[in-house]
């Protein structure tokens, strides 16, 4: 996988249609929560991989998430709850 990067930028920054190409049509609550996050096109990836559970290795027998990634798997595992106040 090649990093992504912006002209004129030392860091490459994942983009909202990064984050629709790994993880399909999320939430864009989630979308902007992930790309404030700002992990890598790799983290992201291996974030995605969990929660679709892919590849030959159970999750339970993994090496646990770290860093970014951990943070982007708990926000695409976590359910949005609706907004109750609305009438």
């Amino acid at each position: 996988m090649t990093q992504r990067s912006k002209p004129g930028q030392n860091v490459s920054l994942i983009t909202a249609q990064d984050v629709f190409e790994v993880c399909g049509e999320i939430d864009d609550a989630k979308v902007v929560a992930i790309v404030e996050a700002q992990p890598s096109y790799e983290e992201l990836e291996e974030a995605a991989a969990w929660i679709a559970e892919e590849g030959d290795v159970p999750r339970e027998d993994r090496h646990p998430l770290s860093g970014k990634a951990a943070v982007v798997y708990e926000i695409l595992a976590t359910e949005l709850e609706p907004d109750t106040e609305r009438e």
